[in-house]
């Protein structure tokens, strides 16, 4: 049975949703400027909760849009076991070793996929993308759906009163 994963973008930014143009240029937790990678979550809370920790208050005005990608069987990100997370990979800002480990995942080429623990909520996974490798057309990306932010999310003295 095809694994479910997700992604939660802006959605002026859905055209390029999966090019990894935004980690490319910034880089990000799991990998170095200069390397695509998109990340997608195991599930939509996990994503949404992804992209609220980056956010400003006025942030969560913008229009957002998830997408659901099917997994066939044969590309299910399996977990290595001799790969292990450097003692820091949850610092903030991200430490240089947890940048290198998948940035040479991605240019090793082994594989589409490759689960990582999530900073935000450990005991869940995250999972990167290559969209340069050879079995990314293999995915069954879904059209964006709109998705909006619950301004709940914010804590009370950041946003908006519950009464509004």
């Amino acid at each position: 049975m095809p694994q479910t994963l997700w992604r939660l973008a802006p959605a002026s930014h859905a055209d390029t949703a999966f090019t990894g143009q935004g980690a490319e240029r910034f880089g990000g937790r799991w990998n170095e400027a200069g390397t695509a990678l998109v990340y997608l979550s195991e599930t939509l809370s996990l994503a949404v909760l992804e992209i609220v920790v980056h956010l400003r208050v006025q942030d969560f005005r913008w229009d957002f849009v998830c997408f659901r990608v099917e997994v066939p069987d044969a590309l299910l990100p399996i977990p290595n076991p001799a790969w292990k997370p450097p003692e820091d990979w949850r610092a903030e800002p991200p430490v240089h070793a947890t940048k290198k480990l998948g940035t040479a995942w991605a240019h090793a080429g082994a594989s589409a996929l490759l689960r990582v623990p999530s900073a935000v909520v450990p005991q869940e996974c995250n999972v990167l993308l290559n969209p340069r490798h050879a079995d990314f057309p293999r995915l069954r990306i879904h059209p964006p759906e709109p998705f909006h932010l619950d301004n709940r999310l914010l804590p009370p003295d950041r946003g908006p009163s519950r009464g509004d």
